[in-house]
């Protein structure tokens, strides 16, 4: 089931009545940071040979995080680079 079809099945008057808030979000730009220093060299070389030249400011955050030892959960929106 694609989205858009969950989304109209939600609609219908048997489901809407259950749903208590509905709000649809724009999307956001991107937001971008450099690769840590502290990135091991030979994981931004294979990085960049994917086509990866910059991190998302989120997962370049959880990086230095991680790096620091201090234990992270990161929550971010769908195609938002949480796999990397």
């Amino acid at each position: 089931m694609s989205v858009l079809t969950a989304l109209h099945h939600l609609q219908q008057p048997e489901l809407i009545r259950c749903i208590t808030h509905w709000e649809q979000l724009p999307p956001k730009p991107p937001r971008y940071a450099p690769f840590p220093t502290s990135l091991d060299p030979r994981l931004s070389v294979a990085l960049r040979a994917q086509g990866i030249d910059q991190l998302y400011i989120h997962q370049a955050a959880a990086v230095e995080a991680a790096q620091r030892g201090e234990e992270i959960v990161v929550v971010t929106p769908t195609a938002s680079g949480k796999t990397l």
